[in-house]
């Protein structure tokens, strides 16, 4: 201010018809109105503080998330409690934790949406137990029952109705189908005899709203063969780790990630404004997978390691098929056992095709998420290959998945080339999940009733589908070399 005020003598002032005492409120006015929106380009958010009680607060209050952590945690522990009662016969177990599964649906949902499942499981205990008995083949009885039951819930129920529905639709489904499977293999160690086994499993407490799926014969050997003390209490306090992690990622999804790369900074673009959409909608799915972790973890299912996803995995992908894997852990062993394996016969091609429209399937054959899917296993295909000639015609640590420490290659992982190259489709896969999750951001009430494809056409088309033209280039330059 001092300088300023040394470019203008007393004389100059006087000439203009301004007094010194106007000019020092002039220039006071001017600085304070620059610093402000200096300020304001460079920070473009509230006080972080502002946001936690404007946005965090309420999220984390907010009557489904108390139903949530603290409703759906007490059902497991019950059932963790039921589960050590040594005494208790199995078929007893099986059915309490059914009974438990139900009181949970029936807390995070109406009873309208609720009805049709229940009503569905009755038709699967019939299919099952006959084709059980007569020695027919159940699998491809479930499968099909399983398909049209799908399209008549999506096409009957109002499309709010079927969006609720559709999670623990789709892990009944799941455990529905490994069951007819596994029957038909003689893959089951323990034979689910009568509807109570089922019924237990199918409405499972810890699993029956957002999964994991499981094998029934896990199920089986989690319910009657509970863990020492020790172990026990190791397998709650990581569920209460579990259950902070999913906490934050709400919030982080909900708030923090709008308030870190805000509409309104002056640095802020379309790709970094779709890369932070992408990834608030990837963070809300951490947070439904780590409170499945949870869930498992506090009512005694303690399955190995029990992952669900992997955010490491999927933020800092070496490739997309590295992203899909750990998206959802035990779904990706559920479709790669009964889909993929199943038609690989056809050609790998073929079978990845069959995977990703059966995934779609699962989802309840929404236009925006099948074309998501469907996406993603044009986009993985393409660049497994491409990997696959790379890594075999320069001998090098490069393919879509990471090389074992033994493997044959010359040029390992440590190389310069390898770590660029590898570098290059790791930038690749990001800016394909940013393209991938733009469909995904809010268009009003459209995240309740399901976005329909004009969204997602829209979306895409603002950007010019340059995600899948870079795709296709790919494709066509692994088919080149």
């Amino acid at each position: 201010m001092e300088d300023a005020w040394d470019g203008f003598d007393e004389d100059m002032l006087d000439e203009m018809g301004i007094s010194p005492e106007d000019y020092q409120e002039y220039l006071q006015q001017y600085h304070s109105q620059s610093y402000g929106q200096t300020e304001e380009v460079f920070a473009g958010r509230p006080p972080w503080r502002k946001m936690l009680v404007d946005c965090a607060q309420p999220v984390l209050f907010a009557p489904d998330t108390q139903r949530l952590v603290t409703y759906i945690v007490a059902l497991c522990l019950l059932q963790r409690f039921i589960n050590n009662l040594v005494f208790l016969p199995s078929r007893v177990k099986s059915l309490t934790t059914g009974i438990l599964g139900v009181c949970a649906l029936y807390l995070t949902m109406d009873k309208e949406t609720l009805l049709p499942l229940v009503g569905l499981f009755g038709v699967f205990v019939l299919i099952i137990l006959w084709s059980a008995k007569e020695k027919r083949s159940c699998g491809v009885f479930v499968t099909l029952f399983s398909a049209a039951a799908m399209l008549t819930f999506q096409i009957h129920l109002p499309s709010k109705q079927f969006t609720k529905l559709r999670g623990a639709l789709m892990i009944f489904v799941m455990k529905m189908v490994s069951v007819g499977v596994d029957l038909d293999a003689s893959a089951l160690n323990a034979v689910p005899s009568d509807a109570a086994t089922l019924f237990g499993y199918c409405f499972d407490v810890s699993s029956v709203l957002f999964g994991p799926w499981f094998r029934f014969a896990d199920h089986w050997t989690m319910l009657n063969q509970p863990s020492a003390i020790l172990e026990q209490i190791k397998s709650i306090l990581r569920g209460c780790v579990k259950l902070a992690f999913c906490l934050f990622f709400l919030v982080y999804s909900s708030c923090l990630v709008d308030w870190l790369i805000p509409d309104n900074a002056a640095y802020i673009s379309r790709w970094l404004t779709a890369f932070r959409d992408a990834q608030s909608y990837r963070s809300s799915h951490y947070f439904v997978s780590f409170i499945a972790e949870a869930y498992v973890l506090l009512a005694g299912f303690d399955l190995g390691k029990t992952v669900v996803t992997s955010p490491l995995h999927i933020e800092l992908p070496r490739s997309l098929v590295e992203t899909v894997v750990h998206w959802n852990v035990p779904m990706h062993r559920w479709l790669r056992h009964y889909v993929f394996e199943r038609v690989r016969k056809l050609g790998a091609g073929t079978a990845v095709i069959c995977t990703y429209v059966a995934s779609s399937f699962l989802h309840g054959l929404n236009f925006q998420l099948s074309a998501v899917l469907l996406s993603l296993g044009f986009y993985t295909y393409a660049e497994h290959v491409l990997r696959e000639k790379l890594a075999r015609t320069y001998n090098a640590c490069i393919r879509a998945r990471k090389c074992a420490p033994d493997c044959s290659h010359q040029n390992k992982k440590s190389h310069m080339v390898v770590m660029l190259v590898n570098f290059l489709f790791f930038v690749l896969a990001v800016f394909h999940l940013t393209y991938l999750g733009m469909p995904f951001v809010s268009a009003g009430d459209d995240d309740e009733h399901g976005y329909s494809w004009k969204h997602t056409w829209t979306v895409w088309r603002r950007f010019s589908f340059i995600s899948h033209w870079v795709a296709a280039l790919t494709l066509y330059f692994a088919w080149a070399i």
